[in-house]
């Protein structure tokens, strides 16, 4: 999604909508919103934010920051 010009929140957005992601979104939250949107937060933001950031370059042990 990097080099291909998409933004970080387009990425992220993209897996959201995954089938696959939505089955284990539906799975592990039970479907209550609460806890759905901590599946986003928690889970696809923190992984895509990590991945986007080596897609840039070597990582270290920082916890990625919030927009």
């Amino acid at each position: 999604a990097r080099a291909g010009g998409r933004t970080r929140e387009q990425a992220t957005e993209s897996v959201l909508a995954d089938p696959e992601v939505l089955r284990l979104r539906s799975a592990i939250t039970g479907g209550t919103e609460a806890e759905k949107e901590s599946f986003a937060v928690y889970l696809v933001d923190w992984f895509v934010r990590r991945a986007w950031a080596e897609a840039a370059g070597p990582l270290d042990d920082s916890i990625p920051s919030a927009p």
